[in-house]
């Protein structure tokens, strides 16, 4: 699982899906947000300077994200197992 928005044969991001993707991830409940922060801090192992740029709100602290997780137990349960059991790139 990776990031959409990018072209990983060419090593070029794809203007059009990121900005559909950005405008997605803005829409999203806090829930969503936090799986997909997590996704990629997970896969970039960096600070994103690709995807969620421009406006996209990225900073979530640890405190308020596990509150929203516990709020919802199946996505802190899906969030526990994708961090313990994610392979990387």
């Amino acid at each position: 699982m990776r990031p959409q928005g990018f072209d990983y044969d060419q090593s070029e991001p794809i203007p059009e899906r990121l900005e559909a993707m950005r405008k997605s991830y803005r829409s999203m409940e806090p829930v969503q947000q936090i799986m997909v922060l997590t996704l990629l801090h997970l896969y970039l192992e960096e600070r994103d300077k690709i995807f969620l740029i421009g406006g996209s709100p990225t900073k979530i602290s640890v405190v308020e994200a596990l509150e929203a997780l516990r709020q919802d137990t199946q996505a802190f349960k899906i969030w526990a197992h994708l961090v313990s059991h994610y392979a990387g790139r």
